[in-house]
C-alpha cells in the first residue's frame, strides 16, 4: 500500500484489520511509520472517537517526527450543527497544513 505524499490517513486498515491480525499488515505498518518518520506526509488524520495501541503508536510517531496530527470524528459533538462540525474539522486540517 502506498500512502499519498500530501496526506496520510490512519484508516480502518490500521484500526480494525491491523489490530485483528497485525502480522498481515507488518509491511504496510512499517511503510506508514517510515513515511511519518521521514515527513513524507504533511498531516496525519485519526479518528478521535476511537483508539487502540496501534493508532496511539502512529500518533506518537507522527508527533515525534513533527508531522501535524488532526483528530476527526464520525459524528458531530453535542451542540454543533452538521455544517459547524464539518467546518471545524476542515479548519483544523487547514491549520495543520498551514493554510488560513
Amino acid at each position: 500500500m502506498k500512502f499519498p505524499a500530501a496526506l496520510a490517513v490512519l484508516s480502518l486498515i490500521f484500526t480494525a484489520a491491523g489490530v485483528a491480525d497485525p502480522a498481515k499488515w507488518e509491511k504496510d505498518i512499517a511503510a506508514f511509520e517510515k513515511d511519518l518518520k521521514t515527513r513524507s506526509v504533511k498531516v496525519m488524520l485519526y479518528n478521535s472517537q476511537t483508539g487502540n495501541a496501534l493508532a496511539e503508536r502512529m500518533r506518537r510517531i507522527a508527533t515525534d517526527s513533527g508531522v501535524p496530527v488532526v483528530g476527526v470524528s464520525e459524528t458531530p459533538p453535542a451542540g454543533m450543527t452538521y455544517p459547524q462540525w464539518m467546518s471545524a474539522q476542515l479548519e483544523a486540517l487547514g491549520r495543520a497544513l498551514g493554510e488560513r
